[in-house]
């Protein structure tokens, strides 16, 4: 079904890159219930999901602050009270940097790589029916045109 049909809309989307556009913001909406939903039932945002996982790749000597926000691509503050809810429940501890004790570090707690290991799976799974019936060369192209665009946006403003 096209995204035109999928809409409902009367007329023609204009261009092929504002259709490209729009169902990028219309499949990440989607994607976004659908995580929801799996998240909600680990009484975890998907946020603290995405949060946990770039502690948990990340080095064991954690992250600050800054780096987390760059990675979630959210702003300082938006990261501070995240943080704030995840060292409330026990999955982050929040560290002073030896070197400055005004920069803050971020680590995985046990709890929280626990949490992480008990919903990876399930996580996982939902990733592969999303991603279900696209071959290896398309799953690659699309990462590929993703890259260009996300490198494009970066040079708007």
């Amino acid at each position: 079904m096209s995204l035109r049909e999928e809409l409902q809309l009367y007329r023609e989307i204009e261009t092929k890159e504002h259709e490209c556009v729009m169902s990028i913001m219309y499949t990440s909406t989607l994607l976004y219930k659908i995580a929801y939903k799996y998240f909600s039932g680990f009484n975890i945002t998907e946020s603290q999901f995405n949060s946990l996982m770039q502690l948990k790749y990340s080095e064991k000597e954690g992250m600050s602050q800054i780096q987390l926000s760059r990675r979630l691509l959210v702003n300082k503050a938006d990261v501070t009270g995240l943080v704030d809810r995840m060292e409330k429940a026990k999955l982050v501890e929040r560290l002073s940097a030896p070197s400055d004790r005004r920069v803050k570090i971020i680590k995985i707690t046990k709890k929280g790589l626990e949490t992480v290991k008990t919903m990876e799976s399930g996580y996982f799974n939902y990733v592969n029916k999303v991603m279900g019936g696209l071959g290896k060369k398309e799953i690659e192209n699309m990462v590929q045109g993703l890259q260009s665009i996300r490198k494009n946006a970066q040079g708007v403003n």
